[in-house]
């Protein structure tokens, strides 16, 4: 997978997730997110997600809220995955727990590339 740092530094990739519908979806990459997904609830409604619970989710500044999650499947490493996603309002996120077994490399730098490949 690749992707691209923007001119403000944040780490940007695009994978492609469906439920009802598929869409391609640019995420930022978040390292302090442990979770997979965290997409915008607009993009959840486009793809019609079939909301399964709520998760509980600290906050930067220390408050916890819980956020809505739903089924949906990602095209990860060349294959559909199964995967628990956060609705938010917030930024469209790339978690760690998709990542796991992955190796990151990341240029910082305006235009920077990124690149996520499996671990041998």
């Amino acid at each position: 997978m690749i992707g691209v740092v923007s001119r403000d530094l944040k780490a940007f990739v695009q994978v492609q997730v469906r439920g009802l519908y598929s869409e391609q979806v640019e995420l930022a990459v978040d390292t302090g997110f442990n979770g997979s997904l965290s997409l915008l609830l607009a993009i959840v409604q486009r793809l019609q997600l079939q909301q399964i619970n709520f998760y509980p989710v600290l906050l930067a500044d220390g408050s916890e809220v819980e956020l809505p999650t739903y089924q949906a499947e990602v095209l990860w490493d060349g294959e559909w995955r199964e995967i628990e996603v956060i609705g938010s309002s917030g930024e469209a996120l790339l978690g760690m727990a998709l990542m796991e077994n992955c190796e990151l490399h990341i240029e910082v730098r305006d235009g920077g590339k990124i690149s996520l490949e499996k671990l041998k």
